[in-house]
């Protein structure tokens, strides 16, 4: 198979009142996964960087034609990710669009009611995304046949009947598996300069998953990643953190669900 390249885009709200800003670190994750698995060639755009993003996409698509693109949204973001989706299919009408992250898994079926959506990455990305993407790079076009992405486990798009749904897959179990995520594809010090999701203020800090899930049904959960606590190890989180360190972070926030569910192994993190 030949390299793929991808464009990964993460969306942001246009009209939300919240000042913080994050690193897109669920892009990040499976920016590096396409690499590990399929040697890609991945171009990450964060919106929350670009004056225009809109104009940064479509350049994008001019420039690269990748094999597929990759949308990341909340329900916030959604408005911006559909139009992000429309430039995309302006330019190249070939190019597949995914969507991911907590918008398309909590509602899939609102999302691909859009046509510029071909198909909607339910739960976890890394390894359906690379999946899909070695799917569409062997197959090209007709990798978007129904017949095709019914292959792909943890997948929704659109059917004869209806919004069609591959076998669900189950959740990532050895997380330690995974590769780091790879931060050499952003410029994360634009980040240090604007606030952060905690109230801490304008200092250079990065972010890191130590653990997925949560047992506890609060319903207003994004529930991406499920239901079950699943953690990495201290040593693996701990190995992390130095390299974070040694980007130049000077605090590190941590975005897992519940990092503390299990107190020995979080006292061990510490």
């Amino acid at each position: 198979m030949r390299r793929p390249a991808v464009l990964l885009i993460k969306s942001r709200s246009l009209a939300s009142k919240v000042s913080g800003r994050t690193p897109p670190l669920g892009l990040l994750y499976i920016a590096a996964c396409l690499r590990k698995n399929l040697g890609a060639e991945v171009r990450i755009i964060d919106a929350e960087l670009e004056a225009d993003p809109l104009k940064t996409v479509r350049d994008a698509i001019r420039t690269s034609r990748p094999d597929a693109a990759g949308i990341s949204a909340l329900t916030a973001e959604a408005f911006l990710a559909h139009s992000l989706a429309a430039a995309i299919k302006a330019e190249s009408p070939d190019i597949p669009v995914i969507m991911g992250g907590p918008h398309p898994s909590s509602d899939p079926e609102l999302v691909l009611k859009y046509l510029n959506i071909d198909a909607a990455v339910i739960g976890e990305g890394e390894e359906t995304f690379s999946e899909l993407t070695r799917l569409l790079t062997e197959e090209g076009p007709a990798g978007l046949r129904k017949e095709s992405l019914r292959s792909v486990k943890g997948l929704a798009f659109r059917g004869l009947g209806g919004i069609e749904f591959s076998p669900p897959r189950l959740p990532i179990q050895d997380l330690d598996s995974l590769p780091f995520p790879a931060w050499d594809l952003i410029d994360y010090k634009k980040f240090w300069k604007l606030g952060s999701m905690a109230s801490i203020g304008v200092r250079p800090y990065l972010t890191i998953f130590t653990s997925r899930g949560c047992p506890y049904q609060c319903v207003y959960c994004h529930q991406i990643f499920g239901k079950s606590f699943r953690a990495r190890s201290p040593e693996s989180v701990a190995e992390e953190a130095a390299m974070l360190v040694r980007m130049g972070a000077r605090d590190i926030e941590i975005l897992d669900d519940i990092a503390n569910f299990k107190q020995d192994r979080f006292d061990r993190i510490l």
